[in-house]
Parts: C-alpha cells; structure tokens; sequence
C-alpha cells in the first residue's frame, strides 16, 4: 500500500479526492497506477517529503484506491474507510512505511440530535441563499 501524507486536506470516507499527478509523485516517488491502494495520512505541518518523520502525523488516516489517472495532470483517489496509524517507519531513502488497522465506525449522536443538527444547518443555509441574488432558486436544493 503506497502512503501519500497530505496537508490542508479533508479526507473523509467514501469520497472522491482529487490530486494532482505531480504532487502525488513527489509524495510517493513512483507513477500513480490504477487500482493501487493508498494511505491518505495527514501531516501535522507542511512539510517536504524529505523532512518527514515518524511524527510528523496525525493518528488517523484514510485508506483508499485510485480509481482514475488522467491524462491532465490529476488523478482521484476514492476514499474509503477510517484507519488508526499505529506505527510509521521512515526509513533513509525517506520512504514512508506505515501499520494500519481498521478504525470502527461509531454513531455517536443519536438519531433525535441528528436530525435536530440538519434542521438547523438546512434553516441556516435557507436564510444565506436569501440574502443573494437568485438565492430562492437555492431552497430546493437545500430542502
């Protein structure tokens, strides 16, 4: 599994991110590949890929595939659960070796306070979209 450390990125699960094909090979030092898994791991600080560390990382990371690399410069890794970092070996050559487990998905808010949260969000975009020009034509896609 290839690790790509990012920063000033959100890497949530089941998602599409998108990046381009030449920061990804400064980050990894090889061609990106269809299908090849990755790591997503977030850097405290940014940081060039030879001034890396083992602490240089937040504990939680995203793993996922590549799933396009395009011919304009960007390729899109889709996301696709929450790991825990437990270990990070950066060895001299600065290659980034991680250990991985599965991180467990919780529900930690209860469907009563969910649903309450969305309602206000909805509300708060609804009074936004007002307050600019064509904004009513927005209240559809909010609801």
């Amino acid at each position: 599994m290839a690790v790509l450390p990012v920063y000033n990125v959100i890497a949530l699960p089941e998602a599409n991110i998108y990046f381009k094909t030449d920061y990804y090979r400064s980050m990894v030092e090889k061609e990106p590949m269809v299908g090849e898994r990755i790591a997503l791991c977030v850097m405290k600080e940014n940081l060039r890929r030879e001034e890396i560390t083992p602490s240089s990382f937040y504990p939680i990371g995203v793993s996922g595939t590549i799933t396009e690399v395009n011919e304009n410069g960007y390729l899109v890794i889709r996301s696709r659960y929450r790991v825990n970092i437990d270990e990070v070996m950066v060895y001299h050559g600065h290659d980034v070796e991680l250990s991985v487990s599965r991180r467990p998905d919780i529900e930690d808010i209860d469907e009563a306070e969910r649903h309450q949260k969305v309602k206000e969000i909805k509300n708060s975009l609804v009074r936004l979209a007002e307050s600019m020009p064509n904004g009513g034509m927005s209240r559809a896609y909010i609801a």
